[in-house]
């Protein structure tokens, strides 16, 4: 049965061992490489995690089959720069063979709860261009496209 539940230190093992097979699936898509570069959780996942379980605003998940972890989900709750309550979700991913079966709706709901629990207005993540699988689980949330981020390579 998939379930999602609030990760700790003792998952560190199955998390860095996630997040290096998700930094990999990222970088093959448009924009990927970019995004790698510019976020945390992709890269020393040793460190980020580390971090992620000392720091208050940041609040991670695992998610599971039967109790076995199979994907993780990273959210940072903070303010805007007015000081408005808001949540973004710095990784969500799933091993692809667990996929479409409810275990990144399971850790969404928890990252939900747990943006609603900060009195966060809003809640957002990346989907890259072209990751229609990305784009539509989002939107099944209620995410939409509130910005467009262009980019060209200048070095080969």
């Amino acid at each position: 049965m998939e379930n999602a539940r609030i990760a700790d230190a003792n998952d560190s093992n199955c998390l860095e061992r996630l997040a290096t097979e998700a930094e990999q699936e990222l970088i093959q898509k448009r924009g990927g490489l970019t995004l790698s570069k510019e976020n945390p959780n992709y890269g020393d996942a040793k460190s980020y995690f580390k971090l992620a379980f000392s720091d208050s605003s940041i609040e991670v998940f695992v998610g599971t089959i039967d109790d076995v972890i199979v994907g993780f989900g990273v959210i940072k709750l903070g303010n805007l720069e007015d000081g408005t309550a808001h949540a973004s979700i710095k990784a969500l991913y799933v091993e692809e063979a667990a996929r479409s079966i409810g275990v990144g709706e399971a850790m969404m709901d928890e990252m939900l709860i747990c943006a609603t629990s900060y009195k966060a207005e809003a809640v957002d993540a990346v989907a890259l261009p072209g990751d229609r699988a990305t784009k539509n689980f989002f939107e099944t949330y209620g995410l939409v496209a509130r910005a467009i981020i262009v980019q060209k390579a200048l070095t080969e």
